[in-house]
């Protein structure tokens, strides 16, 4: 007997597939910063606690924010828009990387670490983190 795959099924399959994929994005993130930050601060302590700290942050943010939304306009097309925002900021990095941590430099490399991961990566880890409760609220059949 075959199974045939309904749309729930299919709707289901892709949101996991997006989570996944999300996921992923924000574990890739880190680690190429600390390949972008590396000529300006070398792969130190400070760089590794900046990435690891506004990683943290903008998640946090990201997951209230993502829930706040979820809650608001429960959609795919907000949920997929709010993805390629987060396409976008990822594709300023390297435009901005240079004169960012540049800039960042004349802090130091404790404070200039923290401040050009700061500027760099929090939006498109933010939208991100958007994600993972959004998924959860489109995934639920009844909200009570």
């Amino acid at each position: 007997m075959k199974k045939t795959i309904t749309k729930q099924g299919f709707i289901r399959f892709y949101t996991y597939l997006t989570v996944f994929t999300a996921g992923a994005v924000i574990l890739m993130l880190e680690i190429l910063g600390s390949r972008i930050m590396a000529p300006y601060y070398g792969n130190t302590i400070y760089v590794w606690s900046s990435l690891i700290s506004v990683a943290m942050l903008a998640l946090a943010a990201g997951y209230f924010l993502g829930g706040w939304i979820a809650d608001r306009r429960p959609s795919y097309s907000v949920l997929y828009g709010v993805i390629f925002l987060a396409s976008l900021f990822m594709l300023l990095i390297p435009v901005m990387s240079s004169q960012v941590l540049m800039a960042a430099n004349k802090l130091g490399p404790r404070y200039g670490a923290f401040f050009g991961a700061a500027v760099l990566f929090t939006a498109p880890l933010l939208l991100l983190g958007v994600v993972s409760p959004f998924a959860v609220r489109l995934s639920l059949k009844n909200i009570e």
